[in-house]
């Protein structure tokens, strides 16, 4: 039997191993790039009993927290939560009505977590940037837009529109 050492056999082992994947690498990425569609996914939510926690913020730099259900079909099972926080910028008052609050949302569903920022007027509707997400959202950007009537008694809902790209599917 030749003599061969623990360095020599490192060498060839690395070899083997650095050789197999390439020829591997190339063949996976393939498949999973092949595996996902091409385009953005649309994804609709529906947020229920949405409630405002706290004081109502009614003045700029007033805190806003807010947290309820959501599904994917209007009056379906909850399959996940929606958490708001942001801040109030404007009071209703104002000649310029267009901003009302910045807001940062949570969406925590089964299959992972969505991220989200953006602003949002005085009728409720927002628009914001995916800022990220975990689980099968991992890599997530894209836009979203929302409508939204929270309130104190937690009868508030709101309708979530995201467009994902890439690997946030």
């Amino acid at each position: 039997m030749p003599n061969v050492s623990r360095r020599g056999m490192l060498k060839s082992a690395g070899a083997l191993v650095g050789a197999t994947g390439l020829a591997v690498a190339p063949a996976t990425a393939a498949r999973a790039a092949a595996a996902r569609p091409a385009g953005p996914a649309t994804l609709v939510l529906h947020a229920s009993a949405l409630r405002l926690l706290g004081v109502k913020a009614r003045k700029p730099g007033d805190a806003i927290t807010a947290r309820g259900l959501v599904s994917t079909t209007e009056g379906a099972e909850p399959r996940g939560e929606l958490f708001i926080t942001g801040t109030r910028m404007a009071a209703e008052s104002l000649l310029l009505p267009s901003l009302a609050a910045v807001e940062n949302h949570l969406f925590v569903l089964p299959e992972g977590t969505l991220t989200g920022t953006g602003t949002v007027d005085h009728d409720g509707h927002g628009t914001f940037t995916v800022t990220g997400g975990s689980g099968a959202y991992a890599g997530a950007h894209g836009t979203y837009s929302t409508r939204q009537s929270a309130d104190h008694s937690g009868s508030g809902t709101a309708v979530v529109t995201l467009v994902l790209h890439s690997s946030a599917r």
